[in-house]
């Protein structure tokens, strides 16, 4: 919730749950998520321009957000609304991001990221690679054997063929 407006507990409408008149207006659904928690940002950050300084000071700040979808959560179904469960929900989002941001949680962990998939990426090419060399050394050995095979068995035909010569009537 917004840090600035104290909201009844028992009112469960946009307004008064700190979201105020864009609200409703926001996109809903997978696609409009990231649109919201965008804008949550860009007014959490106009509103408290100062970082976050710590990741316990992050962890409070996330822990009053989950505090107060508790709050709706804990409420019978009437008595709460969809608007206000997910504005929460981008507020919880918009300030975990804003904590690995802050903080440069995000950074170091793309940065992680990037260079174990980089080295995944370099293992499997290499990996191709020295696949592709043990198939040619294989089909080598495959046309080595074949010729092979193809000289001995002209060799057993050149020697095959007196005896075939000699059983129809030829010299004894």
């Amino acid at each position: 919730m917004r840090h600035d407006v104290e909201t009844n507990a028992h009112d469960a409408s946009p307004a008064a749950a700190g979201m105020g008149a864009w609200a409703g207006s926001q996109p809903r659904g997978p696609s409009g998520f990231p649109q919201s928690v965008a804008i949550e940002l860009a007014g959490a950050r106009r509103k408290h321009a100062t970082p976050v300084a710590s990741l316990h000071e992050g962890y409070a700040i996330i822990q009053e957000e989950l505090d107060e979808l508790w709050d709706l959560v804990r409420r019978k179904s009437r008595d709460r609304s969809d608007e206000a469960l997910y504005e929460e929900l981008v507020q919880i989002a918009a300030m975990a991001q804003r904590v690995a941001d802050d903080l440069g949680i995000g950074t170091r962990a793309m940065r992680s990221t990037e260079q174990t998939w980089f080295q995944r990426l370099q293992h499997a090419q290499l990996e191709s690679r020295l696949d592709r060399a043990r198939v040619q050394a294989v089909n080598e050995e495959m046309r080595s054997l074949i010729r092979e095979t193809e000289r001995l068995e002209a060799k057993l035909a050149r020697l095959q063929a007196p005896a075939a010569k000699r059983k129809k009537g030829g010299r004894p």
